[in-house]
């Protein structure tokens, strides 16, 4: 079975070979909600219609947070072991 360019960025060795020349910043800043302190990008207009799905993830969050009785688990790792779980359930 052949993923092209998604098999690349999967790869074990993906973060080790990209990531110490990788631009700073905060890559998932799109999924912080807007506070006092922080300008979210998540409705701003070059990401209007772009991205979706934010309620699902701030569900996902919020149940495993519940669950453990504390904030655990940021936007981000609920995404990581989300895309995880979609490749292997499409490889099965």
């Amino acid at each position: 079975m052949r993923f092209g360019g998604a098999a690349i960025s999967l790869h074990r060795d993906f973060y080790k070979k990209s990531g110490p020349n990788a631009l700073p910043g905060c890559d998932g800043s799109i999924l912080l909600d807007k506070t006092s302190t922080i300008d979210s990008e998540k409705f701003a207009f070059p990401n209007k219609n772009s991205a979706r799905g934010f309620e699902v993830v701030d569900a996902i969050k919020a149940a495993v947070d519940n669950t453990c009785g504390g904030p655990v688990v940021s936007c981000a790792d609920v995404l990581a072991v989300t895309a995880r779980d979609s490749v292997v359930a499409t490889i099965a």
